[in-house]
C-alpha cells in the first residue's frame, strides 16, 4: 500500500513545476495556420501581478520572451512584421514573479515560487478570432534536475517553454496536446 502512495506522491513532486497550458476559446473554425505568411506579434503586460523587489526581473524576462517568440515564429517560416500581418499574435503577460530562491531552499512545497504565465490571442487580419489559450511556467525548486537554478535558469526555463508553448498550439491549428497522465495501477485490487 506504501508503494502506490510514494510513487503518487513522486509524480505529484515532478510536476509541480507545470503550468498546464488550456485553450480559452477554441476556434470558430479548422484553423491552418501554415496558411499564413506574415505575423504581426504584441508582447505587453496587462494588469500583471509583478513580484515585490524583483530587480529588473519582470522585464527581463518579458524581453527574453518577446525575441525567443520572434526567432521561433521566423523558424516556422513566419515574416514577423511590425504592423498588420496576415496573422495578429496578442500575448498578454498576466503574472511574472521571481519568488525567493531561499524559501524554495527552506520551505519547499512551492513557497517561494517563480511565476510567468499569460495569455495568447491569435486573430486574421480581419480580426477574427482563431483562438486562445493561457500558458506559462513556475519554478518550484522542486523540479528533477533545476532543484538549485539560479536566476538566470529560471528565466530560460519560463521564456522557452511559454515559447514551446505557443508552437504547440500553431502547430496544431489551435489545439493544444493532450497531456497524458500516468496510471497508477493498484497491484492489490481484484
Amino acid at each position: 500500500m506504501k508503494r502506490p502512495i510514494a510513487f503518487l506522491a513522486g509524480a505529484l513532486f515532478c510536476v509541480a513545476g507545470c503550468v498546464t497550458p488550456h485553450v480559452t476559446e477554441s476556434p470558430v473554425r479548422k484553423v491552418d495556420f501554415s496558411a499564413y505568411k506574415s505575423v504581426h506579434l504584441t508582447v505587453e503586460r496587462i494588469h500583471a501581478q509583478i513580484g515585490a523587489n524583483d530587480g529588473g526581473y519582470a522585464e527581463e524576462l518579458t524581453s527574453l520572451f518577446e525575441l525567443l517568440l520572434q526567432r521561433r515564429l521566423k523558424s516556422l517560416g513566419y515574416l514577423v512584421v511590425p504592423e498588420s500581418g496576415e496573422l495578429q499574435l496578442d500575448v498578454a503577460i498576466t503574472a511574472v514573479k521571481p519568488g525567493s530562491a531561499a524559501a524554495r531552499f527552506w520551505v519547499g512545497f512551492g513557497a517561494g515560487r517563480a511565476v510567468f504565465t499569460y495569455d495568447a490571442k491569435f486573430l486574421d487580419s480581419g480580426g477574427a478570432a482563431l483562438g486562445n489559450f493561457s500558458g506559462g511556467r513556475s519554478h518550484t525548486g522542486m523540479e528533477i534536475g533545476e532543484s538549485f537554478a539560479d536566476k538566470d535558469q529560471i528565466l530560460t526555463l519560463a521564456a522557452t517553454r511559454a515559447v514551446s508553448q505557443i508552437e504547440q498550439f500553431i502547430q496544431n491549428d489551435g489545439q493544444l496536446p493532450e497531456i497524458k497522465r500516468p496510471v497508477v495501477v493498484n497491484p492489490n485490487a481484484r
